[in-house]
């Protein structure tokens, strides 16, 4: 292989790999601290992408509850049927 095409096929790795990496970016799926470096790297060239959310289990578990409506029985003002 000639030094000409080796360039060429590095310098098409590379460009894949960014315009793969920015979209994994633009969707949120890059581990945190890559996605992260993305969010800083790309804000200030006035393009946006998401920002980690919640990193711990806990935090995505929390986010995706929703809270139990109360009781009916026993509450001030409304009558139980028995």
């Amino acid at each position: 292989m000639s030094r000409f095409l080796v360039g060429k096929l590095a310098a098409a790795g590379v460009t894949g790999m960014l315009l793969i990496g920015t979209g994994l970016a633009f969707a949120g799926d890059l581990p945190g601290p890559a996605q992260n470096a993305a969010h800083t790297i790309l804000a200030k060239v006035g393009i946006n992408v998401p920002d980690t959310g919640p990193t711990s289990q806990d935090q995505l578990y929390m986010a995706s509850v929703r809270p139990t409506p109360p009781a009916r029985e026993g509450l001030p003002g409304r009558r139980t049927m028995r």
